[in-house]
């Protein structure tokens, strides 16, 4: 098979040589048409790719938001802090204030202080601030404490009377965060020119907490990548000492990265949290087999002074390697088909796609440049005597101490076992900023005083349909209420309680529903429970917990509901919150199951690229060394598993497989050169070890960039990158070759002829 390969590329680079130079010139067409098409790239860079898709969740919370809109995330929030807040000057100003921000377009109701009505008996509603006892020209602190029937009352004036809120509800959808920015913009832009002297004012709620986030991991991505290639572009020089050399090794990735965005806009595909990886691996992959084609070829120069003739043999020499990393990459992530999240399996296919559009332009770009780019002498390529030292000491421990290595691997995989079962999904709305950040402080102020925006909705019917309005219906919601929120993670619950005196009489209830409805407390009645009052929702909202708790805590309200309502009631967890929470719960189920996908995927083109069984097998521990290692060290600097850290285990596999591939198709070469299994890890180190050393100096540092980015998801994923690259190298370097050692009398395929340093067909060696 393998021969067959080099032999159908060595057709095809005949073919293409006279018109080489026409080809790379189309190919330079097509890529400045691809860069004019990547602002034309939608960027969606908002949490909703990553919310859960299971259709039972997701289909009841659209009919839950279709019935109820979408508490949640309905709200623009403004903290006003000043010591003056409750002097009635101070709400004078914030009801001017709010007056203005009623008149921004999309904005149907604002609530603050001085707007705040008072639900009273049988749906009657008085002015809140007009009613309150004050002290001189100021409210008394604890009078809005005592106030138990608007469902914000308690929660726009903080308990210090130092903070108060400005809410303003949207009609927009909370999916159209596009849409809302104008909103979020306007609205800050008044609030920020209208609040009273010597006022602080800080800005939070969902919309505009995930607007500053997606500005951040927009700004960071562009930047984050112009820094991985000019560290990536440093090192290669650092190493390489040559422009041409870096010219050759980049010009692959170059032409690859805009033709792949370009292909996702083509496609309808949109740069999201996830996908933003994607020009990063193509980056990895491309820059890798692009320094292995050019370490190649200064071999075959080495031999042969005529340079075509060396382009000619790298081609054919680097075709089945190439080849089959390409397509095990591939491979790997259209694996991620099996995820569960729609983001996951679109980045699997964007990369895919990358790949191999890499891929061919490095087969089409390198061999070209190389002819006309002059080479440096093959001895200084490539990290000079200190690399010829580090790939010598390699063979030396691996031969000499084999089993010492396979024996400290084997404890390495032994302890990656015992704790791994402390490793955790627990991704928060918020904790990727330090604790600084006027987003991350404006959220912790909201959740502290106010209760926060984070939480599920409970939504609650009867089975017969009837209307949830009698007393024994009331009786049990209320203790329902109650019972909720006691529970340690809940900070507060809205309801219709909130609205109507608990002690109205049962009579009165239809009665004063529909008064409030047409009241100004329209619309918070309305997302507390439907028209006829057969479906009524408690929107519960809890602190920053995570994901691990949240899990727990849907049970608890869950078992809380059913026991209190009993069997005639039905009670159900919706909304955003709950799909996020279940998008990354599902997490690491996607995780297993997509490795697993991947490694059956792959393991076929393994094994027609190395063409042994025995080697298919040697090189399974070796490939899974860098994820044991990497989710070991995530446990022990409690890095738990994000959409980001997910992302960075899926690369450690690419990089782990893709570089082994070109280790084992290289020692099998030596081998049926006729060279001793010393000879063949010597040769072998030597030459594709060079290439991996680079490859991973270059990773690593490109990835520790990362590190001066304020979201703590892509610091980590920074840090577990450069984790995962260093021990694919020391798997490639030292685990693989020590293996290949020790099985060094397993039996190879034997073949009588094979394609020749000269890209020639030539008799097996036999000395």
């Amino acid at each position: 098979m393998n021969h067959w390969v080099r032999t159908q590329y060595l057709k095809f680079y005949d073919l293409l040589v006279p018109v080489h130079g026409v080809v790379v010139v189309i190919v330079i067409a097509l890529t400045v048409i691809a860069t004019l098409l990547i602002p034309r790239l939608n960027v969606d860079m908002s949490f909703r790719p990553l919310f859960a898709e299971d259709p039972a969740v997701a289909q009841a919370t659209a009919e839950f938001e279709a019935e109820f809109g979408q508490p949640s995330g309905a709200w623009l929030v403004a903290i006003l802090e000043n010591k003056a807040v409750l002097s009635q000057g101070f709400m004078q100003a914030v009801g001017d204030l709010s007056d203005r921000v009623a008149s921004i377009e999309h904005v149907v109701e604002v609530v603050s202080a001085p707007r705040l009505v008072y639900s009273t008996f049988k749906g009657g509603v008085t002015q809140l601030y007009s009613i309150l006892p004050t002290a001189g020209d100021k409210f008394e602190p604890g009078s809005l404490q005592g106030l138990p029937s608007n469902p914000l009352a308690r929660a726009v004036v903080a308990a210090d009377g130092n903070r108060t809120l400005l809410l303003a509800r949207l009609d927009l959808p909370l999916a159209e965060l596009a849409k809302r920015r104008a909103v979020i913009d306007e609205f800050q832009r008044i609030v920020t020119a209208g609040i009273p002297a010597d006022t602080r004012v800080m800005f939070t709620g969902v919309s505009v907490v995930e607007a500053a986030y997606a500005d951040l991991v927009l700004r960071y991505l562009v930047m984050g990548v112009a820094l991985i290639v000019l560290l990536a572009l440093l090192i290669a020089w650092l190493t390489t000492r040559d422009v041409g050399a870096v010219i050759v090794i980049f010009s692959g990735v170059t032409v690859a990265t805009p033709v792949t965005l370009a292909l996702m806009h083509i496609f309808g595909q949109s740069i999201t949290i996830v996908n933003s990886m994607v020009s990063t691996m193509v980056l990895v992959i491309g820059l890798a087999d692009a320094i292995h084609m050019l370490g190649s070829f200064h071999e075959h120069h080495s031999i042969h002074t005529s340079r075509c003739k060396a382009v000619r043999a790298m081609f054919a020499a680097m075709a089945v390697p190439c080849l089959a990393t390409t397509l095990t990459t591939m491979a790997g992530f259209l694996a991620l088909q099996a995820a569960k999240i729609q983001a996951i399996r679109d980045f699997g296919v964007n990369v895919a796609i990358g790949v191999a559009v890499v891929y061919v332009a490095n087969q089409l770009l390198i061999p070209y440049l190389l002819t006309k780019i002059k080479a440096r002498p093959h001895d200084e390529l490539f990290l000079g005597e200190f690399g010829e030292t580090l790939l010598k000491w390699a063979t030396q421990i691996v031969c000499r101490r084999p089993l010492l290595i396979l024996w400290v691997t084997f404890f390495v995989f032994v302890g990656s076992g015992m704790v791994l079962t402390r490793l955790s999904v627990d991704q928060k709305f918020n904790e990727e900023l330090g604790d600084h950040h006027e987003v991350q402080m404006a959220q912790q102020i909201f959740e502290q005083d106010f209760g926060g925006f984070l939480g599920p909705e409970l939504v609650i019917e009867r089975r017969d349909g009837e209307a949830m309005t009698g007393s024994d219906d009331w009786l049990r919601l209320i203790r329902l209420r109650d019972e909720l929120k006691e529970d340690v993670d809940v900070a507060r619950v809205h309801s219709v309680f909130d609205l109507i005196p608990a002690a109205i009489e049962a009579d009165d209830i239809a009665n004063s529903l529909m008064a409030l409805r047409d009241s100004a407390l329209s619309k918070q009645i309305g997302e507390r429970i439907n028209e006829d009052g057969t479906r009524l929702a408690f929107l519960i909202r809890v602190p920053d917990i995570g994901t691990a708790r949240a899990k727990a805590l849907v049970e608890r309200v869950e078992e809380k509901a059913h026991g209190i309502l009993g069997p005639a009631y039905r009670a159900e967890i919706v909304g955003q919150w709950w799909l996020a929470q279940k998008g990354m719960d599902g997490l690491m189920g996607d995780m297993v199951a997509t490795f697993s996908m991947a490694f059956l995927l792959i393991l076929p083109f393994m094994a027609i690229a190395v063409g042994s069984r025995a080697l298919l097998l040697i090189s399974i521990l070796p490939n899974l060394f860098p994820l044991a290692v990497t989710l070991s060290f995530m446990v022990l600097a409690d890095i738990g598993i994000r959409i980001s850290t997910a992302m960075v285990l899926a690369i450690a596999l690419g990089i782990a497989v893709d570089d082994s591939l070109h280790v084992l198709v290289r020692y099998r070469h030596e081998i049926e050169a006729g060279r001793s299994p010393r000879e063949a890890l010597e040769r072998c180190l030597q030459h594709t070890g060079k290439a991996l050393v680079v490859t991973t100096l270059v990773l690593v540092l490109g990835f520790a960039s990362m590190l001066v980015n304020p979201l703590l998801a892509i610091r980590d994923m920074g840090i577990v990158a450069g984790v995962a690259m260093t021990a694919a190298l020391v798997a490639d370097l030292l685990i693989l070759p020590a293996l290949l050692w020790t099985c060094r009398t397993l039996a190879l395929p034997q073949k009588t002829r094979l394609i020749g340093p000269t890209g020639s067909e030539q008799p097996r060696p036999t000395g």
